[in-house]
């Protein structure tokens, strides 16, 4: 095989696995997106940090003050208005929202769209 022909492979290879880790129930599963430990929230925001266990946020959860709902997954907001946005297909909105109100204390929550 010639280069172009394993760049096509290794390709198509990424995509397949980019849309598992996006639309997978085990990956989005409201418990894998967001953590609680001793008061301190873990975040997998996107879908490559879900799969590989890589690229954790960690906030504490008293500093979540507001929560938005949009088309593209849910926003949470720091006191000092810090963002982490966690991208979402609409379907595991709900129950990442329901799973939010059982982690943290007090917030308000905002839909948009």
């Amino acid at each position: 095989m010639q280069l172009m022909e394993y760049m096509l492979i290794v390709g198509l290879g990424l995509a397949l696995v980019s849309l598992y880790a996006y639309w997978s129930p085990a990956l989005n599963a409201p418990e894998k997106i967001v953590e609680e430990d001793k008061g301190v929230l873990i975040l997998r925001t996107a879908p490559v940090s879900r799969l590989l266990g890589l690229f954790e946020k960690k906030v504490e959860s008293a500093n979540i003050v507001r929560v938005q709902q949009s088309n593209y997954g849910v926003t949470l907001f720091t006191q000092s208005d810090n963002a982490f946005d966690i991208f979402l297909p609409k379907r595991y909105v709900g129950p990442l929202l329901k799973h939010l109100e059982s982690v943290l204390v007090k917030y308000d929550l905002i839909k948009v769209g």
